[in-house]
């Protein structure tokens, strides 16, 4: 193996694991499979069961603790032993259990290459010296978790750098867009989907005057950069005031759309839109009223014009928007503008 320069390297995931992976590169904003399925291995091989001899190990310490009160240490041993006898077949079980699905070849870079090198040994006892195997085992078992799980495996070295910021008061500059802004960083939330985490801050564009900071989120897997600032710059730690000031933005906007001045917005959905709205869960917003007429159903929202627009853009004629005048006037206007896609002869596309 030439651990310079990586090599090309076969993979077989099931249909379901390489499904999973397709989405995920969309929704984490990578663009190389080669590079995602790199980041995936190195973020997660040493903490993931396919790695038997350190979930073993891992095994082993917790049943130590529990077996602690006894006093024979033969018998403590031996019982150890004998669960972690157990512990290791189920493991090779599960490892048997994926089922082949879509092969393909990727580009295993050098960091990882050398991980394989340096492990050959226990490749050889778990796996029949077949490095392939144990990818396969470390990708199948990321895509088994939920997608929240995931952004967090996946995106473990920036949450772990941001936690370390929020507990310890660090001001941090953060790149996202290609855009950096100081924040103060005040939790680490996941959204009402349950699809993405994100960092509530207390935040300004990077060399604006920081008194004007305002509650802003910043979805985890956009963000590019982290710069943890130190704190004879400028604390990061958020007062009682500023803590409340965020809280109720929190509250009152919901984790993905701080950013953004709230107002009071009537929706009428007809009786697809309100099945619709039971159904699409994601960037839901919560109403304040609902109203049953005749002629649709009245929802009353307070939350921002931009995520009335995420959500109901999509319902087409199942919603519209009553008020404030300027949302009715921007749903007018997008949607007249895709209307004239179809107006014209489909001949001058061809």
């Amino acid at each position: 193996m030439n651990t310079e320069q990586g090599r090309k390297q076969h993979l077989n995931l099931s249909c379901t694991a390489y499904e999973v992976i397709q989405n995920d590169l969309h929704a984490f904003g990578r663009s190389s499979l080669s590079g995602f399925l790199n980041g995936i291995f190195r973020n997660y091989y040493e903490s993931a069961d396919a790695t038997i001899d350190l979930a073993l190990s891992r095994k082993r310490q917790e049943l130590m603790s529990i077996l602690e009160p006894l006093s024979n240490s033969l018998v403590r041993e031996q019982t150890c032993q004998l669960f972690l006898h157990r512990e290791q077949e189920r493991l090779l079980e599960q490892i048997k259990s994926y089922p082949k699905g879509y092969g393909f070849k990727f580009y295993l870079n050098v960091e990882n290459a050398s991980v394989l090198e340096e492990n050959a040994d226990f490749i050889a006892e778990f796996y029949q010296s077949r490095p392939a195997l144990y990818l396969k085992a470390v990708i199948e078992e990321y895509a088994a978790h939920s997608q929240l799980q995931r952004e967090r495996l996946f995106f473990h070295e920036t949450i772990e750098l941001l936690e370390t910021c929020i507990e310890g008061g660090y001001l941090v500059t953060v790149e996202t867009g290609g855009k950096r802004f100081d924040a103060k960083p005040w939790q680490i939330v996941p959204d009402e989907s349950g699809l993405y985490h994100y960092l509530i801050a207390l935040s300004c564009p990077t060399g604006e005057d920081p008194s004007q900071a305002i509650p802003a989120s910043f979805r985890v897997s956009r963000i590019t950069m982290v710069k943890k600032r130190p704190k004879s710059f400028r604390t990061g730690r958020l007062s009682l005031l500023e803590q409340e000031r965020v809280h109720q933005a929190l509250q009152e906007r919901g984790v993905a759309f701080l950013v953004g001045k709230s107002e009071e917005i009537v929706v009428r959905l007809t009786e697809e839109g309100e099945r619709l709205y039971q159904n699409k869960l994601f960037l839901r917003p919560k109403p304040l009223t609902v109203e049953t007429r005749p002629d649709g159903t009245y929802y009353t929202f307070r939350c921002t014009p931009y995520q009335i627009q995420s959500y109901f853009l999509v319902f087409g004629v199942e919603a519209e928007i009553l008020s404030p005048d300027h949302l009715r006037e921007r749903f007018k206007r997008i949607l007249r503008a895709a209307s004239r896609l179809y107006d014209d002869p489909k001949e001058k596309f061809l």
